[in-house]
């Protein structure tokens, strides 16, 4: 756990007061008594849940902006242009798309490395 992720969890574990032991009336009383259950959420569930999400998210902006550069090469491909410009406009986009594949995989490989 890195010391973002500490100050996170420090951060809510202060908001949710758990080190209130002394507290015993309205919601301190049901946030004693799943004291335990909140403790564990935010040590272990909680980081392996925004890691999911983040993977998630990085995904499917890697995959819409793929997307959209697989469609600027086809528009590319049908333009009046002569060969020598269409071939260096398309090898430029193929260019950008390895490098979003390229992010994508740091990134990934980053989240991972996190959760260790």
């Amino acid at each position: 756990m890195n010391n973002n992720q500490k100050k996170l969890i420090e951060k809510l574990e202060e908001m949710f007061q758990l080190s209130q032991a002394d507290l015993d009336f309205g919601i301190y009383r049901i946030m004693s008594l799943k004291r335990e259950e909140i403790s564990s959420f935010l040590q272990e569930d909680l980081l392996k849940q925004i890691h999911s999400q983040l993977n998630l998210l990085l995904k499917t902006e890697s995959a819409g902006e793929l997307e959209q550069l697989n469609k600027e090469i086809e528009n590319v491909k049908k333009m009046d242009v002569s060969e020598k410009v269409r071939s260096a406009i398309i090898s430029e986009l193929e260019e950008k798309k390895k490098m979003w594949k390229m992010l994508q995989t740091f990134l990934t490989l980053r989240l991972i490395y996190t959760l260790i």
